[in-house]
């Protein structure tokens, strides 16, 4: 994923979603993960 265009709290925000829906199983972020 480009992040250039994207904060760094955002970046951190994404990168805490596929954590999170990597570590439970999944291949892709939904919005529930980055709640």
């Amino acid at each position: 994923m480009e992040g250039l265009n994207f904060t760094n709290k955002a970046q951190k925000i994404i990168v805490n979603a596929q954590n999170i829906a990597r570590e439970m199983g999944q291949q892709h972020i939904d919005a529930l993960h980055l709640l």
